[in-house]
């Protein structure tokens, strides 16, 4: 299973986006101990995904003014990136890609 970087954190917080809600399962609080899976920021919802084959992905929602729940607003997913550049690059990807989402 992949981890997340140590730094993931700072990341988030330079990019604007803040924990939201409660850790949910003993997997996910086993993987995100220090690091909660859902985070709201940029008029988006965002989270990460753990598909069957173990890699993380990074999903943004449509904008929080259309935002229902999860399964009627999801966008985009990227897998999690390793450096602090590439995150950087990919939540600006992911933003212009959500622009129109409804």
């Amino acid at each position: 299973m992949q981890k997340l970087h140590r730094d993931f954190k700072r990341w988030l917080k330079s990019n604007g986006l803040q924990p939201e809600g409660r850790r949910k399962s003993k997997s996910w609080r086993r993987l995100f101990s220090t690091c909660p899976p859902y985070f709201i920021g940029n008029d988006r919802r965002w989270r990460f995904l753990l598909p069957e084959n173990g890699q993380l992905r990074f999903q943004v929602s449509c904008p929080l003014e259309h935002f229902d729940r999860w399964a009627n607003s999801s966008g985009e997913s990227i897998p999690l990136p390793e450096t602090k550049e590439e995150f950087d690059n990919v939540i600006q990807q992911l933003l212009a890609s959500s622009k129109d989402l409804t």
